[in-house]
């Protein structure tokens, strides 16, 4: 079931994270969008080293080039490693790649 888009001035911006489905980001490949925010797009990624699949988290270029939204993402990415909830995910690590800020 597709979603209408609540930002409809930000769809360009978003098939732009489309593409990044089939490719790599550091040492992960991205195999499906699962979702987005008004911060970032969530993926299903592989994990080839250790044989998993894990959840990535990417802010679009856009946002990677503003040191508030960087800024807000880092804040946000240690406040939520610091929960332990069976329904909230655990961090691992962030960091950057290619001008993106992601978090995993």
């Amino acid at each position: 079931m597709q979603r209408e888009n609540p930002y409809p001035q930000q769809q360009g911006k978003n098939d732009d994270m489309n593409a990044l489905v089939g490719r790599s980001l550091g040492q992960f490949r991205i195999v499906e969008r699962i979702g987005a925010g008004g911060m970032a797009t969530v993926f299903k990624a592989y994990q080839p080293n250790l044989d998993r699949y894990v959840a990535i988290k990417v802010l679009p270029a856009y946002h990677a080039r503003d040191p508030i939204f960087v800024k807000r993402f880092v804040q946000e990415a240690r406040a939520v490693a610091k929960l332990v909830h069976p329904n909230i995910l655990q961090i691992h690590d962030f960091g950057h790649c290619s001008s993106r800020c992601k978090a995993r």
